[in-house]
């Protein structure tokens, strides 16, 4: 019997991709286990979507009428993986009785522990979260498991001098704008990539900030985005799932934060030395960020696994199988293979 999974993931111009990018890359690691995936997303998340997935229409799911709205398109047992902040605990507990629920999660603000059949969080630190180690729980946690896009499983690095800088896939604090007209002549090349969510009367203004400037660039949502970072020298980001991917590059990196669920990315990437952490939109200036971009650049230590939606498929799908002696099991994500 042909396992199949409903993605649920939060998204839009005001939430960004993150949470639909990361789940794209599960299910395409599930898909090609031999798993059926389909998805319910907000309209205005269609854009982070290929014409082939089997996207049906955004409900209520997290408000006031709760799992009630989805309950009539999914069947009570069916394996459903949530990523999102709108639901409340109620909601889990609710949600956690009539599905086999899986949460991708960030922060263990709630103990979606108590309500899933697994929870998987692929942030550096994960595994030092106050999780409850339950019976019949598998917690995948963790960098190896981190859930990169399939173009960079078996992307290999290049040598580069320019700068990559990525504010996320809407920038609503409008960094990259900011960024470009702190950009300095004697700094290396910029190319700043706007999102595929950001507004176009925004893009039109980073275009306009860039005309007369002989080393800034700006890339519009470009599809050969993992192959651009793979050739850029530098990675500026926000500390999401793109500098898991720079760091599974190697390249030398500096991140900041936009959204509460990104400080502890940031904490943990400056802490265990591979990259340089800014902080807070909003608390450091070009002074700031010059050190990263007159310094010779240093490589990071490759310590995220490239490999790791696969590794979360394989685990997710023998928890759920029922399959003994899987490392899911066991509740403990571990370190890289």
């Amino acid at each position: 019997m042909v396992l199949e999974v409903t993605f649920i993931p939060a998204g839009g111009p005001d939430v960004g991709g993150g949470h639909v990018l990361r789940c794209r890359s599960l299910a395409a690691a599930l898909e090609l286990r031999g798993v059926s995936c389909r998805w319910f997303a907000p309209a205005e998340a269609r854009s982070l979507f290929s014409p082939g997935d089997d996207v049906g229409a955004w409900g209520d799911f997290f408000g006031p009428e709760g799992p009630d709205a989805l309950s009539r398109s999914v069947p009570p047992g069916s394996v459903v993986v949530v990523d999102s902040y709108l639901p409340s605990p109620a909601w889990f507990e609710e949600a956690g009785r009539r599905w086999r629920l899986v949460v991708v999660d960030d922060l263990r603000d709630i103990a979606v522990e108590e309500y899933a059949v697994a929870v998987l969080n692929p942030n550096p630190g994960a595994e030092d979260l106050p999780y409850r180690r339950r019976s019949g729980v598998g917690l995948l946690l963790g960098v190896s498991y981190a859930l990169l896009r399939p173009a960079f499983w078996d992307l290999a690095s290049e040598g580069g001098h320019d700068v990559f800088a990525v504010a996320g896939a809407s920038d609503p604090q409008g960094v990259l704008i900011q960024l470009v007209r702190w950009w300095r002549p004697c700094w290396p090349f910029l190319r700043a990539v706007a999102g595929p969510l950001m507004p176009a009367e925004e893009v039109a203004t980073l275009r306009r900030e860039v005309r007369e400037r002989a080393n800034v660039e700006v890339l519009q949502a470009p599809e050969d985005f993992p192959e651009r970072m793979a050739r850029a020298g530098r990675v500026l980001c926000t500390s999401s799932g793109t500098s898991l991917e720079a760091l599974a590059l190697r390249k030398p990196l500096a991140v900041f934060q936009v959204a509460e669920n990104q400080r502890r990315i940031g904490e943990e990437i400056a802490r265990r030395k591979w990259g340089i952490n800014l902080g807070f939109w909003g608390t450091w200036k070009a002074e700031n960020l010059a050190p990263f971009l007159e310094m010779p650049p240093q490589a990071s230590p490759g310590a995220v696994n490239p490999q790791g939606a696969r590794r979360a498929a394989e685990d997710l799908e023998g928890l759920l199988k029922g399959a003994p002696g899987q490392r899911a099991a066991s509740g403990s994500g571990g370190e890289d293979r």
